[in-house]
């Protein structure tokens, strides 16, 4: 009763719950009804109005947003710059001297480039150098820089500025100096002259005296001690003369152009309004147009280098040396005359002589001045020949009579009041041992005691001369015995300065003079007469060695240390190939400017015998270059005869090279071998020729031709190595290979391109064969071109050969197929020749295909027999070879040992 009592209360609570909420509902849509009806039109305006601003407040919100965004990123970046840590660059290493402590000069190391200029301008001269420690250079150049500091230190203030040092003051105002070591002269006033010499301590010392002294003062026209030309100035030298002062910038000036000074500067002092200027040449003399040029120093050298011509030059190589040797011999051919260029010397004899065979050989006019010129030369060779004899017996007497004295001293100051003549010393006192006197305790003259060895000794003669005008006494006159500058002490200094030089100058070279002999040949106007004129330069040997070792001259064989060449830049070589394949043969003859290629072109073809057959014919002009050595001592009969013997055209020419200078003994390889047998055979100038050209051994040679600067020989050699490893087995061919750059051949073996390959084919050299230049070098194609160019018999050989290096068993038993096929065509060959024969020709061929027929069945069942297959090969080459030389019973003696 219970239970229906309580589901009773609940439907009943259910029910009355279902009233209310359909009255709410009801109720609601009443409301939601009318209070639809009221805001929709309030709904409508807001709309209207939400559509006309919703594209600025968009553009609002977008133009915060990015502005958000940006300072974000600014947070950003300026947080990592100020968190980032500073990038680790490594200290600077620490400046170290670069001279020695014992050097005559002064070391500025750590680039204080303001501080060494200053302290330089003190003196009269100031000669710097300015380098970087690493450079090579710069480490070459210290050793002549500290001599020329040890030779000059009482003229000129050495010093040396490190311009490498980083942070340093020279580093930041040079930095962008392309080459070390920068060497300069300053004087005490004006601009700097830089050096553009050697680095060689004698040129170095030369520059500077020609800095001290850029002119000479001359009273006559026709000055003595000149090279090729030399200028005059006519001018006012009082003080303060601008004439004189533009004058003595333009001699300053050419010291940095040219470094050979083949211009001398003379002063004549004239009172004149405007100054003259006269440049005197070996055929002319030229006027310096004052009225249409301005007297200014960069003018007057410009006028003096363009008009400046000569027969005669010293080529200095140094920088760009191919530019400047290019330009010297752009006319073709030259002789150059090596030859030592003592520039401490007061004259060079080999040089004169050179200077006068030049004037008769350009003597085209047989002009007056000229013939003059060449009289004062001969003059100018006598006197500079008694110079020499003099200054020797001057100055090497003065060594032999000085004897080396060393004393100690007990004090520095001497009392004068307690002078005795019975005390007096015989040498001067050696403070330290570098370059200082203690005035010869004041007994003598200070001159004589300047000037002390600097091994702690002095001359004893350096000390007693002149003591007896050292007597104490009283007077009022001035002797000027103490004063430097004395005229005396002048002349004296002059006197001693000359002989120094002198013992420097024999102890770097001697001087050479001619061995003069009858002079019976005359080559006046000979340059007239031939096409080709000969462009006469000079190169030193002393510092211009390797460029004669090039040529293959050895200098150092010979006393003078000279020689001479013609080189020859106008040769052409003319090449005309025809094309078959890999069989093509190369015509190559040398060519003068004159001849004509299509003339010849039709010679060769009717000559040749290939006329009427279908070829492609090609060929090549191209520039050969061909030297000739003097044979025999250098003088003025061996010269003239040089010079006439080229314009006949009756000098042979020269094969020698660096390469033939170098080698002692032969090189056996390009670098692998096989076992105890040579694979590849280095050839040279001497030995190319007996190796191609050996017609008693009927071998077939390959040449490879490379140049060390051919980036593609290095790949290709590999591929030469290849081909030679797998044809090895084969007696008769050898493999070569010559460098084609550094060895000179004759002109038909001359190649134009590298790599080239070469083969020449046994007993007929004349056919001689070039790799294919438009197809690629690889083993297959240069493998078909050697196979295609031997022999029948060597080329089984070779196909044999090639198959004993096959690896994979496919490989091998198709190339024994390819070896039995070309078996079978050699013997029927040999059958075709055989019926043609006669009886005597049989029975040789018989034995021929008796070997075929056993090397045929060899490889057709047994091909690993290596030694029975080796053998019958040799009696097969053995038979090729000789068949040649058999007649009457020799042959029949060489078939019965056989047999």
């Amino acid at each position: 009763m219970s239970l229906l009592k309580l589901t009773f209360k609940e439907t009943k609570i259910l029910s009355t719950s279902n009233q209310d909420s359909a009255d709410n509902d009801i109720n609601e849509s009443k409301t939601s009804k009318f209070t639809t009806d009221s805001i929709k039109p309030e709904v409508e305006k807001k709309a209207q109005s939400f559509s006309r601003s919703e594209v600025p407040s968009v553009t609002i919100r977008m133009m915060n947003f990015c502005r958000e965004l940006a300072i974000f990123c600014l947070i950003i970046v300026t947080y990592a710059a100020l968190t980032k840590d500073p990038p680790k660059i490594s200290k600077a290493p620490a400046a170290y001297p670069f001279f020695t402590k014992k050097a005559f000069l002064t070391d500025w190391y750590k680039g204080e480039i303001s501080r060494a200029i200053e302290s330089s301008r003190f003196g009269d001269i100031a000669f710097i150098m300015f380098y970087a420690p690493w450079d090579a250079e710069s480490q070459a150049a210290r050793k002549e820089f500290e001599l020329a500091a040890e030779y000059m230190t009482k003229f000129v203030n050495f010093a040396a500025v490190n311009c490498w040092q980083p942070h340093s003051e020279c580093r930041n105002q040079y930095s962008k100096v392309y080459r070390w070591p920068v060497l300069i002269a300053y004087l005490a006033h004006g601009r700097g002259v830089q050096y553009s010499g050697p680095i060689s301590a004698p040129h170095m010392i030369q520059f500077l005296k020609k800095v001290s002294n850029p002119f000479t003062l001359i009273t006559t026209d026709y000055p003595k001690d000149f090279k090729d030309a030399y200028v005059i100035a006519e001018l006012d030298t009082s003080p303060g003369s601008l004439d004189f002062a533009v004058f003595y910038s333009t001699a300053l000036k050419y010291l940095e152009k040219d470094p050979q000074y083949c211009i001398s500067f003379y002063v004549k002092p004239v009172v004149i309004a405007k100054p003259a200027l006269y440049l005197h040449l070996w055929n002319e003399t030229l006027i310096y147009p004052i009225h249409e040029k301005q007297w200014m120093p960069d003018e007057i050298l410009h006028w003096i280098i363009q008009s400046m011509h000569q027969m005669t030059a010293w080529v200095p190589p140094s920088g760009s040396k191919s530019i400047t040797i290019y330009n010297s011999m752009s006319n073709g051919v030259a002789l150059i005359l090596f030859t030592p260029m003592n520039i401490l010397h007061f004259g060079n004899d080999y040089y004169t002589m050179f200077q006068e065979i030049a004037q008769e050989y350009y003597n085209c006019r047989d002009d007056i001045s000229v013939n003059f010129n060449s009289v004062n030369l001969e003059l100018k060779r006598s006197a500079s020949l008694l110079d020499y004899k003099k200054l020797q017996s001057t100055c090497r007497s003065n060594i032999l009579n000085h004897k080396k004295l060393a004393y100690n001293v007990t004090s520095f100051w001497t009392n004068m009041s307690n002078y005795s003549h019975s005390k007096e010393p015989k040498s001067c006192d050696i403070l330290g041992g570098r370059y200082s006197c203690n005035v010869c305790l004041s007994y003598f003259n200070p001159v004589d005691c300047q000037e002390i060895h600097r091994f702690n000794t002095i001359d004893e003669t350096a000390c007693e001369s002149e003591n007896k005008h050292f007597q104490i006494y009283t007077t009022s006159l001035l002797t000027g015995m103490n004063d430097l500058k004395s005229a005396k002490n002048l002349q004296k200094s002059f006197q001693q300065e000359k002989c120094r030089q002198f013992l420097m100058a024999e102890k770097l070279q001697p001087a050479i003079f001619e061995n003069h002999g009858n002079r019976k040949l005359d080559i006046s106007r000979l340059s007239c007469r031939s096409n080709e004129s000969l462009t006469l330069l000079s190169m030193d040997s002393l510092l211009h060695y390797p460029f004669a070792q090039r040529l293959g001259i050895d200098l150092s064989k010979f006393a003078d240390k000279s020689a001479a060449v013609i080189l020859n830049e106008k040769s052409r070589l003319v090449e005309m190939s025809f094309k078959f394949g890999f069989g093509n043969p190369v015509i190559r003859f040398p060519m003068r400017e004159c001849e004509c290629v299509k003339t010849f072109m039709l010679l060769g073809l009717d000559e040749s015998g290939v006329k009427g057959r279908e070829f492609r014919a090609s060929t090549c002009v191209s520039k050969m270059e061909s030297h000739y050595i003097l044979q025999g001592p250098i003088n003025g009969v061996s010269l003239r005869e040089f010079i006439m013997n080229y314009t006949l055209n009756s000098l042979n020419r020269s094969f020698d090279t660096i390469s033939t200078l170098k080698l002692t003994k032969e090189r056996q390889s390009l670098g692998r071998t096989l076992g105890s047998k040579i694979v590849i055979k280095q050839l040279d100038t001497y030995s190319f020729l007996p190796t191609i050209q050996q017609e008693n051994k009927f071998q077939a040679i390959v040449v490879f031709y490379y140049t060390k600067q051919c980036s593609f020989c290095n790949g290709i050699s590999y591929i030469y190595l290849t081909v030679a490893k797998k044809l090895s087995l084969v007696e008769d061919l050898e493999f070569t290979c010559i460098d084609g750059d550094l060895n000179i051949l004759p002109w038909e073996y001359s190649m134009e391109s590298y790599p080239t390959i070469l083969f020449s084919p046994n007993k007929r050299k004349s056919e001689s064969r070039v790799f294919p230049s438009g197809m690629s070098i690889t083993v297959s194609n240069l493998t078909g071109f050697i196979l295609t160019n031997l022999e029948p018999e060597m080329k089984l050989q070779a196909i044999w050969s090639l198959c004993r290096h096959t690896k994979l068993k496919n490989e091998q038993s198709s190339c024994y197929s390819s070896l039995l096929n070309e078996t079978l065509i050699c013997i029927d060959g040999t059958l075709k020749t055989w019926r043609k024969s006669n009886k005597r020709q049989k029975q040789m061929l018989l034995h021929k295909l008796k070997r075929l027929r056993q090397l045929h069945l060899l490889f057709a069942h047994h091909p690993e027999e290596n030694e029975a297959i080796q053998n019958y090969f040799k009696k097969l080459n053995m038979y090729n070879n000789r068949k040649g030389d058999y007649r009457g019973g020799l042959e029949n003696m060489w078939f019965k040992n056989e047999l």
